[in-house]
This record gives C-alpha cells, structure tokens and sequence, in this order.
C-alpha cells in the first residue's frame, strides 16, 4: 500500500471513531420505507387500449339495397361497425338447426391473427383470425353478445352484438 492510500485509510477510520451523528428518528425511517410499498403497490397501468365499435350499417337478409356489392339479395345479415380508424364487417347467416355462423373481418393494422371472442352470460367462443383479420364462428346461439378482437396492442369492442 502506498503512503497516500495509508493516510486515506486513516482519515476513513478516525472519522468513524468521532463520528457524533445520530441515527433518524424512527417515524421518519418508517415513512422513507412506506414510500417504496406504496410505489409497489399501485396497480400497473394496461397496455392494451380498450376501442368500442359503433353500428353504422345493419343490412337484413332478403332485403335489396341500392348500392350492395352482390348482384341479388342477400341470405346473411350484414352489420358494419366503425371504430375509428378500425372497423369490422360481419355476416350472420342462420343454419339449418339453431344455430347462427358469424362470419366477419377486422379492417385495420395490429389485428391480423388476433384472437376472437364472443361472450354472453351462457357461452364464450373463441377463434384466431386469418392473416388478413377474417374470422368464422360456427352454430352459435341466438342472442345478446359482446365480441372483443384482441391485437397486439388493442382490444376492439362491440356490445350488445344481437345475434337473430
């Protein structure tokens, strides 16, 4: 060790020896420490951005409408709902039980292979979307329902989806 460590080293240890100091008082220890648990304990934000859809075409099956891509009537229920930037176009056809089959596409970026649900209080369906946001539900249930697409990084809602 060379002499300016060893007067270092020294200096070091006799402020230890004289050192008066006083240690906190025990309140302000516990409120130091409650700061970090509070921090802990907030509930960490999502990161998934909730988008609900809103009606704006609801197209009977049978009904000719001026403007309809298809050349006659058709046999499916078109709804088309707006999201913003986003958008979904869904077909409800009825089978030849019960049932319904719910067709339909998810318009817009980060929702290409998303996940599918369909929930009311009884069921819960879910599929995976195409690479182009397509998606296909078979023999569902008439009624009140709420289909979620889950992206990457939002969540496209519809409520209170009829299906009948």
């Amino acid at each position: 060790m060379n002499i300016s460590n060893k007067n270092l080293v020294e200096q070091i240890i006799r402020r230890m020896e004289t050192d008066v100091s006083t240690d906190p008082p025990a309140d302000a220890v516990r409120y130091a420490k409650n700061l970090y648990l509070s921090r802990a304990a907030e509930p960490k934000l999502s990161v998934l951005k909730r988008i609900m859809a809103v009606l704006n075409v609801d197209l009977g099956p049978n009904a000719a409408v001026f403007g309809e891509r298809s050349a006659g009537e058709g046999q499916a229920r078109q709804m088309l709902f707006n999201a913003g930037a986003y958008g979904v176009d869904l077909r409800i056809k009825k089978t030849a039980g019960k049932g319904f089959n719910v067709k339909g596409q998810v318009i817009g970026d980060g929702f290409a292979s998303a996940e599918i649900k369909i929930t009311n209080a009884e069921n819960t369906y879910v599929e995976r979307a195409n690479e182009l946001g397509e998606f296909k539900f078979e023999n569902i249930a008439e009624g009140k329902y709420i289909l979620a697409s889950i992206g990457n990084d939002k969540e496209l809602v519809i409520e209170n989806l009829e299906i009948n």
